[in-house]
């Protein structure tokens, strides 16, 4: 049966031998193809592929990293649900390749290659994908129906648009298609409550943003969780600041209801960060912000807000004495002071965090310095010298608490171990060995520190700190996965890749598209 358009190919071995020569008998086949790449293993295939279209996947089971049932698998579910499987199997593999999982294999073919049983095995692949060429016609017909519902069906796919991490092109493209146009300049708004409304309330008010919004082409409002979702999304250029002070004017006015709102640019078509961007500016508001926008926020959070500064000032607070803990704290406080007064309350609250959760005392009303209104009482302390004054006293009393908390030298050694432990997990030569070099405690003796303590090895405790803070930096969306995986420690990154997908059950590229 003829194939009217060109078949794309794609070959998986690690034997070059073998892609070389099978890219020959596929050429000498004369068939209307065109080999898009070969890969030496799993996982270059399967990254390298995101990005392509291909129709026919040969590719043998045993390769690297990724093994050929798994690739196959991944490229049915993830990129093209009606390509075509070709699986190469050595002789003593042949028999357990006929029984594999069902993933609607065209053929086997054993190594070495014959180039007759290739054409057999390609003429079948080529009627598959003519037969799925002839469902044109209802997809056609499947079209037209959704037209007919296209509101509904665009605030579907807008929904799936904040679910993903990354470039969603299908979905992008079938908005396109609507003639929404997302090459442009595109802003998010996320409306929230500022306080407690009945369901009819929130309903209401709903129907009368949409109402004032009716003759606005270029917006799009749809309900999401407790949020309502604006997108401004095509030419002309809108003021929407000035439109979204109108609208929560209005409904003040008109129901009474009294909302906040963040506004995001949406950047690379990354809708789920900008969806995160507005959430989180929406937490940072003030009582008299209802409009915030990113600029205020972002550089804020991603300078003071360093998670290894304060494990750092949590070891410091634990083991150190004070007069090193205070020229710790001060320095990063004269930074803070030196933006705005948004950046010195963040810091200072998360420093504040930081030094209670330090101690393995359980607070109540009648502890010295540290009471119920102690968050009100920090907040209001405007002046440097004061804050660190408050800092210093709350400082000693966790570590007088401390001091009567740990009980003998085990526990406290254990203590100064899981404290470097975490401010060093991500050094890539940490070894028992070299752990413990730095804390002055024999290998074994951290062994039995952390069975004892933890019920756990030191191996599985550095991948787990590892791969938890991989997680936070993948869903950051700010670096690759090859940078990811020497920040948390790994030289390699396909071993990081192998660590990950054991310790959370899929990879790191499945894990940021969740």
């Amino acid at each position: 049966m003829e194939v009217k358009n060109i078949i794309r190919i794609a070959i998986v071995d690690d034997e070059h031998d073998v892609c070389s020569r099978l890219i020959k008998m596929l050429t000498d086949l004369n068939l209307n193809i065109e080999i898009v790449n070969s890969y030496e293993n799993g996982f270059d295939a399967y990254e390298d592929l995101q990005s392509k279209q291909i129709d026919i996947l040969i590719t043998d089971i045993r390769i690297p990293y990724i093994d050929g049932f798994e690739l196959a698998q991944r490229v049915k579910s993830e990129i093209n649900p009606l390509c075509k499987f070709i699986i190469i199997s050595g002789y003593d593999e042949f028999d357990y390749a006929k029984q594999a999982i069902d993933l609607q294999v065209i053929g086997y073919l054993c190594k070495p290659i014959n180039q007759a049983e290739l054409a057999i095995v390609m003429n079948k692949a080529l009627v598959k994908i003519a037969e799925d060429n002839n469902n044109v016609l209802v997809s056609e017909k499947l079209t037209e129906t959704s037209n007919k519902y296209r509101l509904n069906i665009l605030e579907s796919d807008f929904r799936r648009l904040l679910e993903y991490n990354s470039k969603t092109s299908e979905i992008i493209n079938k908005i396109k298609n609507s003639g929404i146009n997302l090459d442009k300049n595109i802003t998010m708004a996320l409306f929230e409550f500022d306080k407690y409304y009945s369901y009819n309330q929130i309903d209401l008010a709903y129907i009368f943003l949409q109402d004032q919004l009716h003759n606005k082409d270029n917006l799009f409002l749809f309900e999401r969780d407790s949020y309502f979702v604006l997108f401004n999304y095509s030419p002309p250029p809108l003021n929407l600041i000035n439109t979204l002070q109108i609208l929560i004017k209005s409904l003040k006015q008109v129901l009474n209801m009294s909302m906040s709102v963040g506004i995001s640019p949406v950047e690379n078509h990354n809708f789920r960060n900008a969806y995160l961007q507005c959430k989180r500016i929406l937490d940072l508001r003030q009582e008299d912000e209802q409009i915030l926008t990113i600029n205020k926020t972002n550089k804020i959070q991603s300078d003071f807000i360093d998670s290894k500064f304060f494990k750092q000032l949590s070891y410091l607070v634990k083991f150190q004495e004070k007069k090193e803990i205070m020229d710790f704290l001060k320095n990063g406080i004269h930074e803070a002071s030196t933006k705005s007064h948004l950046a010195f309350s963040l810091f200072v609250t998360e420093t504040l965090n930081t030094i209670i959760l330090s101690s393995n005392y359980e607070f109540n009303d009648e502890t010295l310095v540290i009471n119920s209104d102690i968050y009100q009482e920090i907040s209001s302390l405007k002046n440097i010298n004061r804050t660190l004054d408050y800092l210093e006293k709350l400082i000693i009393t966790v570590k007088s608490l401390n001091a009567k908390s740990l009980v003998g030298m085990q526990e406290s050694n254990y203590q100064y171990l899981i404290s470097y432990i975490n401010c060093h997990y991500s050094d890539i030569d940490l070894s028992l060995e070299t752990l413990g070099n730095q804390v002055a405690l024999s290998p074994s003796y951290i062994a039995y520190l952390l069975k004892t303590f933890k019920n756990t090895t030191f191996v599985k405790l550095i991948t787990e700190l590892r791969i938890e803070e991989a997680k936070e930096l993948i869903l950051s969306k700010k670096y690759k996965i090859s940078e990811i995986s020497n920040m948390v420690g790994y030289q390699d990154p396909y071993y990081f890749s192998y660590c990950f997908k054991k310790y959370c059950g899929i990879s790191p590229k499945q894990f940021s598209l969740k």
